[in-house]
Parts: C-alpha cells; structure tokens; sequence
C-alpha cells in the first residue's frame, strides 16, 4: 500500500515510517503541507497520515482541500501531540499500536479491492 505522511516532526516521522515500513507498506513522507499538497495534486496514494497541528497549513485543511480535489475516497488516519479530545468531532480517539494498525489498513486495502463498501469492510473493524 502507498502511504503519503505529513508530519513535521522528524522524530515521529521517522516512527511511523519505520511502523509503515515494517508492515510492508511504502511511504512517502513530507514535513510541509504546501509540498504535500503539491505531490497530491498528480499522484495519488491508498492512505494518508496527517499531522492535525502543522506550521504552515493544518492538516484538517489540507484534508479539506485533498477532498476537493479528486481524493475523496482515500482514508485519512489524523496523528497529534494532544492528550486530551477537546475539538474531537468525528471518528475515533484511540493510541496508535502498530499491530492494530497495520492490520486495519490492510483489511481497508482489501476491501476497496474486494468492491466491499466502506461500511462493511469497518464493521469488520475491532
């Protein structure tokens, strides 16, 4: 699976690269949203990991703008250095563990290849 990750710090970049990695998976990292969203606009990727908190734009807009332009069905993971939900709308809040991880984005992978809908391939989801 190609994985494009925005994450600005080099430390943690650098984890979840390894965890990708290690799964199989190829990544593809970038510290700055504007160069993220450049490569976005003529490649394409099966998963994208956004930092929520970023220097130059934040990754909710730049997931805004990915969704308006032709990236609408790619899954999006959000990674952040808060501890608390405050402003957590939509989705789940849970500590990444590469195992578990690594095992959904494969079932993902195989489901949208498998012509299974979103919805079953997350009620299949732990």
């Amino acid at each position: 699976m190609r994985v494009a990750l925005l994450e600005d710090d080099p430390a943690q970049s650098d984890l979840v690269r390894l965890w990708l990695s290690g799964a199989g998976h190829i990544c593809h990292a970038y510290d700055r949203s504007r160069e993220f969203m450049r490569v976005l606009a003529h490649d394409s990727f099966d998963l994208l990991v956004l930092d929520w908190e970023l220097p130059d734009v934040s990754g909710v807009e730049v997931l805004t703008w990915a969704r308006a332009n032709g990236h609408e069905s790619v899954p999006v993971l959000f990674t952040t250095a808060r501890d608390e939900e405050r402003g957590h709308r939509h989705g789940r809040s849970r500590p990444v563990r590469t195992t578990t991880s690594s095992s959904r984005c494969a079932r993902r992978k195989c489901s949208r290849g498998s012509g299974r809908s979103s919805a079953a391939a997350a009620a299949d989801a732990p």
